[in-house]
């Protein structure tokens, strides 16, 4: 279940930064868009469940399956870096060049999906 979660809650905040970088490409593009508060509230919301990401690896190492851990702190560690990056992104940025966020969101989906399928029946 703890290779899972680790998939699930990286796919989550990729697919959260998605929904912000569209809200953001669609405010420059229509003029339209959500407020300040419910931006926020997305970014806090995000920014917990990374911190649930993080706590992964601790739990993987205390009760396994300690095959999965060197994926999981790859994971983990791109996951990271694309909310890092994220956060230290303008959002009129966001909305000038959205392809970089996007294809690390990419990325991660990926390798989150890789390590689902050759950690079964262990996830």
């Amino acid at each position: 279940m703890r290779v899972f979660d680790a998939a699930r809650i990286a796919v989550a905040l990729c697919e959260g930064i998605r929904w912000l970088i569209l809200v953001d490409v669609s405010k420059k593009s229509h003029g339209e868009g959500i407020g300040r508060e419910a931006y926020g509230a997305k970014h806090i919301d995000m920014a917990e469940q990374l911190q649930q990401l993080r706590l992964i690896p601790l739990a993987v190492t205390a009760k396994g399956p300690q095959s999965a851990l060197p994926q999981i702190d790859v994971l983990v560690a791109r996951t990271q870096k694309l909310w890092d990056d994220f956060a230290a992104t303008s959002r009129d940025d966001i909305a000038d060049h959205p392809a970089p966020l996007l294809d690390a969101c990419e990325q991660i989906v990926k390798i989150a999906q890789e390590l689902v399928s050759h950690s079964w029946p262990f996830s």
